[in-house]
């Protein structure tokens, strides 16, 4: 840590699309962190200079083409025989892990959502059903008056319009 030496090995720098034997720096580094987690790796270097003890941490970078890749980076806090601190690590990339887990919590959100709508789907049935019910029987009677010669013909006119009413609700009721 105190003299910023860096040394990578063929995977590192293949992660890092860096050509190999390109001397690596902190600054080279944070050219290739992703822009939002930038303050992140400021403060796991940071720390990195004074804790001197492990940490495991993950980030974010941002290729030259700009697709994204996530790392997972853990090391081991020693010191040298002068006493000065080093780390030595690993340099994982988790990004197959992350996609996977962030499409696995795309398809449960979907899956929540597929589960309300087909709840409100049984509900809105159910209500149709209890408000188709009384309409359906509602019809046989107004039939029965209207066709009945022992009611007034006001009352039969009334019986009708109820019946149309009744009809036209009960359309209205399975077309929704």
């Amino acid at each position: 840590m105190a003299t910023g030496e860096i040394t990578w090995s063929e995977q590192a720098y293949r992660i890092f699309e860096l050509d190999q034997g390109v001397a690596v720096t902190l600054d080279l580094i944070r050219t290739r962190v992703h822009p939002e987690d930038i303050l992140l790796f400021n403060e796991m270097i940071d720390w990195a200079r004074g804790a001197g003890s492990d940490f495991d941490y993950e980030h974010r970078l941002q290729m030259p083409d700009h697709s994204v890749k996530y790392l997972r980076i853990v090391a081991h806090g020693t010191r040298d025989q002068e006493g000065r601190l080093e780390y030595i690590g690993a340099i994982q990339n988790v990004t197959e892990r992350r996609l996977s887990e962030e499409a696995l919590g795309n398809a449960r959100s979907e899956l929540a959502r597929v589960a309300r709508v087909t709840a409100l789907g049984t509900l809105t049935a159910s209500i149709a059903h209890e408000v188709n019910q009384p309409l359906a029987g509602n019809p046989h009677q107004c039939q029965h008056l209207s066709a009945d010669a022992g009611y007034r013909p006001s009352q039969r006119r009334t019986a009708r319009a109820r019946l149309r009413g009744a009809r036209f609700a009960t359309v209205t009721v399975r077309r929704t």
